[in-house]
């Protein structure tokens, strides 16, 4: 943050920031040092990365309004993160895949979370980034781990992996808790602090 604001002129500082969203970085602020950044490097592929990624922050921004997710379940009916939500629910979007050691070592949490707060008015909308080809073990691995809530699976062009570079995602396990009326309260949310946070905001 304080090399890029200081140094905006420097190619170091194009190349740096790309470990800025990556590691946590706050919305606005990649925004804004952006911004910064000296169009000399226009050219350059970091730098025009940057600039979309910059136009689909304010999506991640709490307090944004959702960006609508329809990807099929397995049972391959469509299903809307939209429609959730107007149905009274707090969905928490989790991208995810089974190939992901991360991911799986949250599966716990996200159970028992599950298992507290769907009664309350909780759903997960579970996007799934596992191989093509590889659907069968996907249902089987999601049955297996008592992941009962709504997993859909998002490993094509007009898929997931679309919605998920609206939301700039670029690892996983990621996740962004929405209000009944669609907007962004929390993200990426890990172990003991799923729970937490979801007591704060579904009473």
């Amino acid at each position: 943050d304080n090399y890029v604001a200081t140094h905006s002129d420097s190619v170091a500082a194009v190349v740096m920031l790309q470990y800025y969203p990556m590691f946590g970085g706050d919305s606005k602020r990649f925004v804004e040092l952006v911004d910064m950044l000296d169009e000399e490097f226009a050219h350059l592929y970091f730098y025009k990365e940057y600039k979309a990624e910059a136009e689909n922050a304010v999506n991640t921004v709490i307090g944004a309004k959702l960006v609508d997710i329809r990807l099929k379940n397995a049972q391959g009916n469509e299903v809307s993160v939209a429609d959730l939500c107007a149905s009274g629910k707090w969905v928490l979007v989790d991208f995810w895949a089974t190939w992901c050691g991360p991911c799986r070592g949250e599966i716990p949490h996200l159970v028992a979370a599950y298992e507290k707060f769907a009664p309350k008015g909780l759903e997960i909308y579970g996007v799934s980034f596992d191989n093509n080809g590889t659907e069968e073990r996907w249902k089987q691995f999601v049955e297996e781990n008592n992941m009962t809530w709504i997993n859909v699976w998002g490993t094509d062009e007009k898929g997931g992996w679309s919605v998920a570079k609206h939301l700039n995602v670029d690892a996983i396990p990621s996740n962004f808790l929405y209000s009944p009326d669609g907007v962004l309260v929390a993200k990426n949310l890990r172990g003991e602090n799923i729970e937490k946070t979801l007591a704060e905001y579904i009473k």
